[in-house]
């Protein structure tokens, strides 16, 4: 237990779930296990996880309020504001002199639009802590609530006088002051801010924002320059500083600022457009005339482009392409000369939100902060919920000779025939299954290479042709494997091993021939494996691998890696329905497959259950598959949408 907290401390939640896994695991009795491992869980953003746990720790325990506090959170990033409150109010009657129980249980009234309560609520705390500033912070939030910006900036004030040293109160006070265009005190207000917090990116932005309504541009570029080395990925410091860099001349690094952003979101026609005007004035006219037609194709009504990319082409000769453009001005009958009014003139205000995408509006500051989550280097430690992770199913299990190195745990996965070879070695070294999809490295090459040689100058049987099957899968020679397994199952029909590897086998060739099939255009090469498998069906290895399976497993029901990799084979044949059936028998067969929950989890998600696939996720993350909580926040965002 103490271990397990211990990592927890030092943000190294997954291993910390192991730990408290064994302590549940030996004393399921116990509620603080079940609560620390909530509390990993919701540092990850598995909050479903974290939910779940809590609640158990609650079964055994329903007088520790910490419970309840991690389970409102935890409710709370899930949109389940009047659960959370219930979870605080309780709490509240075990611990009524836990500040933080309140503020969060306002903030859920102030969600729920409950305003009422919120401020009776607020009420009590003023009179619990009269000298706390954060009960007038609240008491703002209530006002603005009910539409009173007058009386919400009035506690406001009161909140500064009390505390001084609050930034929160400064870059609330700030907002007030910007909304009502009194850039010179909002300015003031923000150096306050950061001052007290001074790598608050966001108060550094709307300061800059200020200073550009109030003309100081250097000082302005200077916030964004710093804002940019605090957080290098903000898409707002990196865009309002190309804009003002354009502004005073500096065009060469203002195009660098849209490309970082082009790099980032392609998909963001605004930095796109203002990179091709940047490029065009730079003398890069081709440059210009690709990022223009990006846009037209975009936004093909949007005729400013067209008349700019026409200009651009007669710089470079290509009178044919410019006078299409002008035509195709003329043909839409628009009033002015050109076709249209200019974008600035009909500009009323300076800025505009990020999420507001119009092309009249390209050289307006951005006003909204949408800032990069950062990716821990550590693949253990940290949040590993933000890397980057793609969503397929895990690979198939396969025999082979060597450890998954990556796994945080390495469980023995048990089959009969396995372990009865092993006892005799019967095998050239001992055999385990792994999902493990890592490059042969040159020392293992030259092991299977010299083990191949000896296998071949033996005495042939059904035991040597599978050893000498294994050898050639891992060397990734799959066309020598299939022939040295067809000749195991045709000296022992009863092989379950030598079926189950030849599907792994299959479903390896399948892959191969899609991969060809889709990154080459002309046909293959004769004789190629490309070549003769493109004779068959489409699907024909899928649909031998899962014959393949099925025989292994009547030959073995209870081999629950085999129900595993048919439901990839399933998965990969688009039929989830039965995927999912083999995952819930794997599952069945071995509670804690990890693998097994994540892939089902990933096969729900497919077929639309997205809340199930999460809780499936959850479960896989539990049992040490790290990866998992990345797929979560993904859909999680995905629901909220």
């Amino acid at each position: 237990m103490n271990i397990g907290r211990n990592a927890l401390y030092f943000d190294d939640y997954v291993l910390s779930i192991q730990y408290f896994n064994m302590v549940i695991s030996a004393k399921p009795y116990l509620h603080e296990p079940y609560f620390y491992r909530g509390l990993a869980k919701f540092y990850l953003d598995d909050y479903q996880g974290a939910r779940e746990d809590c609640s158990k720790a609650i079964e055994r325990n329903p007088f520790f309020p910490n419970s309840y506090q991690v389970r409102g959170l935890s409710l709370i990033n899930l949109g389940l504001y009047s659960e959370a409150a219930a979870d605080y109010e309780y709490a509240i009657e075990l611990e009524p002199n836990n500040n933080s129980l309140w503020n969060n249980l306002v903030l859920c009234r102030l969600e729920t639009e409950e305003a009422d309560k919120a401020d009776s609520l607020t009420d009590q705390m003023i009179r619990k802590w009269p000298k706390d500033a954060r009960c007038y912070t609240l008491k703002t939030q209530v006002w603005l609530l009910k539409a009173d910006t007058a009386e919400a900036e009035q506690w406001l004030d009161k909140a500064i006088s009390i505390d001084p040293y609050d930034p929160k109160s400064y870059t609330m006070k700030s907002q007030f002051l910007m909304r009502r265009e009194d850039y010179v005190q909002a300015d003031s207000t923000l150096t306050k801010a950061i001052h007290l917090e001074p790598r608050n990116v966001s108060n550094i932005i709307n300061r800059a924002l200020c200073r550009f309504h109030l003309k100081n541009l250097r000082g302005a570029m200077a916030d964004y320059d710093t804002a940019l080395d605090i957080d290098p990925d903000n898409f707002i410091g990196h865009y309002n500083r190309g804009l003002l860099r354009a502004e005073v001349g500096d065009d060469n690094r203002a195009i660098e600022d849209f490309d970082f952003i082009i790099r980032i979101d392609p998909d963001d026609i605004m930095s796109v457009f203002n990179r091709a005007r940047l490029l065009d004035k730079t003398g890069d006219y081709r440059a210009a005339i690709r990022d223009y037609t990006t846009v037209i194709k975009a936004y093909p009504k949007f005729l400013y482009g067209y008349q700019l990319r026409a200009e651009a082409r007669k710089k470079i000769g290509d009178t044919r392409g410019a006078l299409a453009d002008e035509d195709h001005i003329l043909r839409e009958q628009i009033a002015h000369r050109y076709g249209y009014s200019t974008p600035t003139s009909r500009q009323k205000n300076a800025t505009r939100k990020k999420s507001q995408v119009n092309l009249d509006d390209y050289n307006k500051l951005v006003t909204e902060d949408d800032q990069n989550s950062k990716t821990y280097e550590s693949e253990y430690r940290g949040k590993v919920q933000n890397l980057d992770v793609e969503t397929r199913l895990l690979p198939l299990y396969a025999l082979t000779y060597n450890f998954d190195k990556k796994k945080i745990r390495n469980d023995y996965n048990y089959q009969q025939d396995i372990e009865t070879l092993n006892k005799r070695k019967a095998l050239p070294e001992q055999l385990l299954i792994n999902n493990s999809d890592d490059n042969i490295t040159e020392e293992e090459f030259n092991r299977r290479m010299a083990s191949v040689e000896v296998l071949l100058k033996k005495t042939a049987s059904s035991v040597n042709s599978l050893a000498l099957s294994i050898d050639y899968y891992m060397l990734q020679d799959y066309e020598n494997a299939m022939n040295a397994l067809d000749e195991t199952i045709n000296q022992d029909d009863k092989s379950t091993l030598a079926y189950f590897q030849r599907a792994v086998v299959r479903f390896k060739m399948q892959t191969m021939t899609s991969q060809a099939n889709v990154s080459q255009d002309l046909p293959p090469a004769s004789g190629s494996m490309s070549s003769i498998s493109s004779t068959q069906p489409r699907n024909m290895n899928l649909m031998l691998a899962k014959a393949d399976l099925t025989q292994a497993i009547q030959l073995d029901p209870t081999f629950c890696i085999a129900y595993y990799n048919r439901a990839n084979v399933e998965y990969e044949m688009g039929d989830y329905v039965a995927a999912e059936q083999d995952l819930n028998k794997s599952i069945e067969l071995k509670s804690d497959f990890a693998e097994a929950y994540y892939n089902r989890g990933v096969t729900r998600i497919a077929m639309g259950n997205t809340e199930s696939g999460i809780t499936d996720l959850s479960k896989a993350g539990e049992l040490g598959l790290y990866t998992a909580y990345s797929l979560i926040k993904k859909y999680s965002k995905t629901k909220k949408q």
